[in-house]
């Protein structure tokens, strides 16, 4: 009987440290510095889990490794930090992000009850979201010695007036 309870023990510390470690990664260490280190530690201590029944040494070089990775990783607080912020704001004023009409679709209940999800619906978003670009003034006199040159198909002005007399007057008629 004092077997199973000290067997239990050591399984529900094993899943402990195992949860334990990965919300440490999320917190504590740098995940865009250093992207592979999630993966390798929640691969590793699923590998510890499954193995745990069968070979405690081997669960244990699993986590084992999981910890010599994250202390070898770049730390960061800034992931940590941004889920307290959008926390706090939430536990202590109630809010709630208000989502926008067209960014609702046909995945959810107000989506579905607004019509989205047909082609027209989703036309209707895109154009209604599209921002008009900014204009920019056209000069109304040409600015080159008006020379053009090809390359590539592309069509560029040879030089601004005025930069210098232009190389190549006697071909393309000087008089500037």
């Amino acid at each position: 009987m004092a077997a199973s309870k000290a067997v239990l023990k050591l399984t529900a510390f094993h899943s402990m440290v195992c949860n334990r470690l990965e919300v440490i990664c999320h917190e504590d260490l740098d995940t865009l510095a250093a992207p592979h280190v999630v993966p390798f530690v929640a691969t590793a201590l699923a590998q510890s889990r499954e193995r745990y029944a069968m070979s405690i040494g081997e669960a244990r070089l699993m986590v084992g490794n999981v910890i010599r990775m994250m202390c070898r990783s770049p730390k960061s607080r800034a992931g940590c930090h941004f889920a307290a912020a959008i926390g706090l704001r939430a536990q202590l004023e109630g809010f709630a992000p208000e989502i926008p009409d067209w960014a609702l679709d046909m995945h959810t209940m107000k989506g579905k009850a607004m019509g989205a999800g047909s082609i027209t619906s989703a036309a209707k978003a895109r154009s209604s979201c599209r921002r008009r670009q900014p204009t920019i003034p056209m000069r109304t006199k040409p600015t080159g010695c008006g020379r053009s040159s090809s390359r590539a198909g592309k069509t560029r002005r040879h030089h601004l007036v005025g930069e210098s007399d232009c190389r190549q007057g006697a071909q393309h008629g000087a008089g500037h």
